[in-house]
């Protein structure tokens, strides 16, 4: 049932349900099914329709991505701008140390010097081997 709910609710991205906007039409609760209507819905020729649809639950994504945009961008710092032998400390959050606590552990490690500029965020730094 929690599966029926959530593919017949309306979304607020581009404000159709996902079940309408994979099939083309709304799921129906009767139970027997009622026979008047047509069992496979995908021997239907709606392609041309099916289009139509997804382009508007496009146009419905990327206004939702510029609403979002919108209040992000605000609050948003330039990125610091690095060249090559620049020092820079390098965040501890994803590396394994032999610490027993996490919380033991330093924050920051380095200095270590810049060897090269891969992308605007990204800069590969000259480790220390021990």
């Amino acid at each position: 049932m929690v599966e029926f709910d959530y593919n017949n609710s309306v979304t607020i991205g581009n404000g159709i349900t996902p079940f309408y906007a994979n099939y083309g039409f709304h799921p129906t609760t009767l139970n027997p099914r009622n026979h008047k209507e047509q069992l496979d819905p995908a021997s239907m020729v709606y392609r041309h329709w099916m289009k139509t649809v997804h382009e508007e639950s496009q146009k419905g994504l990327q206004a939702a991505q510029e609403q979002m945009r919108r209040y992000a961008d605000p609050a948003r710092k330039e990125p610091a701008t690095y060249q090559v032998g620049d020092f820079v400390m390098l965040s501890g959050r994803n590396i394994k140390t032999r610490h027993p606590s996490k919380k033991l552990d330093q924050k920051s490690h380095g200095p270590f010097q810049i060897e090269k500029i891969i992308l605007l965020l990204a800069v590969r730094l000259t480790l220390l081997r021990k």
